[in-house]
């Protein structure tokens, strides 16, 4: 992925008041995702496109001074202010840059494949990264599944502001119904146990993947 394809460019004016809301919004719902798979003290976890580094921070938070967390992205600037010996900043393209393989106990990426033209790649590079038994918690947007239906209520209608982002993203390549996709695919045979969570906010998808150790298996709950 190109800086200049994603919408929600890093170096915007608004990006700092985007990310503290973007953390009001999700971070309850994440961390709850995260503690559903047992982030430890010694895991060794990779967060992607962690923006203003919440997520990444609450990691360090859980693994400690035995474990280490790699916060990655296009555009480090709202990363580097945050100080923890369990924690690394590094600038780093998902799609053309390499991973560590195998390396990491816990994959993490938020709202962050949907953007991108080239998802399916840095997907499998995500699998790819991930210790035997390893997880890979991936959020991402169900835009489309709730559009405005005025046949059903006369007062919904669809803003105009959100169908022209709607149309913004989709010209940027973006898939906005991905997660959705995510979550009713099976990829027991690049993992091992697919676990769509059910989601409470409406809009995202929160689906959890764990490295097969045996024999592929898939659970649902």
């Amino acid at each position: 992925m190109s800086d200049t394809r994603y919408v929600f460019d890093n170096a915007h004016g608004e990006t700092r008041e985007r990310f503290p809301a973007l953390s009001d919004l999700y971070d309850d719902e994440t961390i709850r995702c995260l503690q559903a798979v047992g982030v430890a003290p010694g895991w060794q976890c990779l967060e992607v496109a962690a923006g203003g580094g919440s997520i990444a921070q609450w990691l360090a938070g859980q693994v400690g001074t035995s474990g280490r967390v790699l916060a990655t992205d296009l555009d480090t600037r709202f990363l580097e202010s945050l100080a923890d010996p369990a924690l690394e900043v590094r600038r780093h393209d998902i799609v053309r840059d390499p991973l560590p393989d195998p390396a990491f106990d816990l994959v993490h990426a938020r709202l962050i494949l949907v953007h991108l033209p080239e998802r399916e790649l840095a997907l499998a590079k995500m699998v790819g990264a991930l210790k035997p038994g390893g997880w890979l918690v991936c959020e991402e947007f169900d835009s489309l599944s709730m559009p405005a239906d005025p046949v059903l209520h006369p007062d919904e209608c669809a803003l105009k502001a959100q169908v022209a982002m709607q149309r913004v993203m989709a010209a940027r390549g973006a898939n906005t119904r991905y997660g959705r996709d995510l979550a009713a695919r099976n990829l027991s045979s690049q993992i091992g146990v697919v676990r769509p969570l059910r989601h409470h906010q409406p809009g995202v998808r929160r689906v959890m993947l764990r490295q097969q150790t045996r024999a592929p298996q898939r659970t649902f709950t």
